[in-house]
């Protein structure tokens, strides 16, 4: 503040003086009180108020903010700054939620306040945009007909690896079930979808075999399976080697392999009680035997 003065009529120009500050930051009224001394005895006092008010906004850095242009997600953003005629240098905030992943524009408002009621926004565009469609890898199955003449898949046993530049959100087939009427070599499609929608394609070989159907070779080896029922450990003996498939009851493989020797332990003690076939093929034929784990 200034400081002021007055007339004296013997003592002419008088300097006002202050216990109080000179000099102020808060906003708001402030009260100086000025006394006048004419050095005989005779003085007053004189009130002064000092305003402070900040009504000047805060003047952004950057006359625009540039445009983000992200694929999959956008997991933070530098702040902005302003600069404040009271304050000084302000960084921004603001309220979005990171990270943003959402196949559209976004708009991020920036605030700058000064804390003196002074407030500026600015708005800055995230654009997400994902056009790479999933990658499907699939692979060929041999599936067994159960003892109803039916057997399911799901897109788990087609899939070998399918993958996206994102991320997946669901797969599926186009044909999960299968009859008598598809023994042999069917074409599944596999379907794979993204987070932006868009949709990746493969196909693969589904072999559907019929187990029942038999051979001479293999009926009239002496094939023995012993417990039966077991507790999942059995042993199997065969005249005749042959490749082995076991499958539960809705036709799903749960182990394949040769028999080596005449005389060959399984184990299926980790998949739980139930009915299981054992098909023995040979030559591209196939016999079945039941055995039951409790």
């Amino acid at each position: 503040a200034t400081t002021p003065t007055t007339t004296d009529n013997c003592s002419g120009t008088i300097t006002g003086t202050t216990s109080d500050p000179l000099t102020y930051t808060t906003q708001g009224t402030h009260i100086i009180t000025w006394n006048f001394d004419d050095g005989n005895g005779n003085s007053i006092d004189v009130t002064q108020n000092v305003i402070v008010d900040d009504i000047t906004n805060p003047n952004p850095d950057e006359i625009s903010l540039a445009d983000v242009l992200e694929v999959c997600e956008l997991t933070s953003l530098t702040a902005p700054f302003a600069t404040d005629n009271c304050s000084g240098s302000i960084t921004g905030t603001t309220t979005t939620v990171f990270p943003i992943t959402e196949q559209d524009t976004t708009i991020v408002t920036w605030v700058f306040d000064d804390g003196n009621g002074n407030i500026t926004t600015q708005e800055q565009l995230v654009i997400l945009t994902d056009d790479v469609v999933p990658t499907v890898i699939t692979q060929d199955i041999d599936v067994y007909l159960d003892v109803n003449g039916f057997a399911s898949i799901s897109y788990l046993d087609i899939d070998n690896g399918t993958y996206d530049n994102c991320l997946l959100v669901s797969m599926a087939l186009d044909i999960t079930e299968f009859t008598i009427d598809d023994i042999g070599v069917n074409t599944v499609v596999l379907y794979a979808y993204d987070y932006a929608g868009n949709t990746g394609v493969n196909t693969a070989s589904v072999t559907v075999i019929d187990p029942t159907i038999n051979i001479n070779s293999l009926n009239d080896a002496s094939i023995v399976i012993y417990p039966n029922p077991s507790s999942g450990i059995f042993n199997i003996e065969s005249e005749i080697l042959s490749t082995i498939v076991i499958t539960d009851v809705t036709g799903r493989v749960i182990l394949t392999t040769d028999l080596i020797n005449k005389n060959t332990e399984i184990d299926l003690s980790n998949y739980g009680n139930g009915v299981y076939f054992i098909s023995f093929i040979l030559d591209n034929k196939t016999t079945t035997r039941k055995i039951i784990i409790q």
